[in-house]
């Protein structure tokens, strides 16, 4: 009998340690997961290294070096063959290269030492029109308005009605001063400024010729 009651206890009290291992076996589950979270939680933020990006794209940027057109400046020597010199060597001429030559084909260029007279005389003779300054890169436009006052040109009703300088190229085209499908934005070398020069002389000569035979 006193056997049969010491088993007894010995199983409850067998059953009773199995039943309190089991919740303390369940509680360490949770903390897994919350040791597995911190591991997660700890890796690098995907914003905080678009920031860094960023920072280096704006640094990158601010590194990057300015670059700016600089103007050509006028020539200035009173030395009609030095200046000739430097307007045909130019890789783009501008307003007072204009203004210089035409005065010097009009015997004009050493009654003025300085580029501003110089420009100043080539406005009064409306060669170039207002709104340009002396470094300003010179366009066909504007250079067509020159050669056909200059030259006197036979200018189309719409040049005369508007003044505006797409007819004022147009008309030089069909004068055979400038080259035809030319835009009135284009710019010149010095060279090329020469040759459309000499196409203009050369107008001149043949119209000059064509008037006395006319007379005879």
């Amino acid at each position: 009998m006193f056997l049969r009651f010491l088993a007894i206890l010995l199983a409850v009290a067998f059953g009773s340690a199995l039943v309190a291992a089991k919740p303390r076996k369940r509680a360490k589950k949770p903390a897994a997961t919350a040791a597995k979270v911190e591991k997660t939680e700890t890796k690098p933020q995907p914003a905080k290294a678009e920031a860094d990006d960023e920072e280096a794209d704006e640094k990158g940027e601010k590194d990057e070096p300015e670059v700016t057109a600089k103007k050509a400046e006028p020539i200035n020597t009173g030395d009609e063959m030095e200046a000739y010199r430097q307007v045909q060597n130019r890789k783009v001429v501008i307003v007072q290269d204009l203004a210089d030559l035409l005065l010097m084909y009009e015997g004009e260029f050493g009654k003025f030492k300085s580029p501003d007279k110089r420009l100043q005389r080539a406005r009064e003779l409306d060669y170039i029109t207002s709104g340009y300054e002396a470094t300003d890169e010179l366009t066909l436009g504007l250079l067509a308005h020159a050669l056909v006052k200059k030259y006197n040109a036979e200018r189309g009703w719409l040049n005369w009605l508007t003044g505006w300088e797409r007819y004022a190229l147009r008309d030089a085209q069909e004068a055979g001063i400038i080259p035809q499908r030319s835009a009135p934005s284009h710019r010149l070398s010095g060279e090329q400024l020469f040759a459309i020069m000499t196409d203009a002389e050369d107008y001149a000569t043949k119209r000059s010729e064509w008037e006395k035979g006319d007379q005879k």
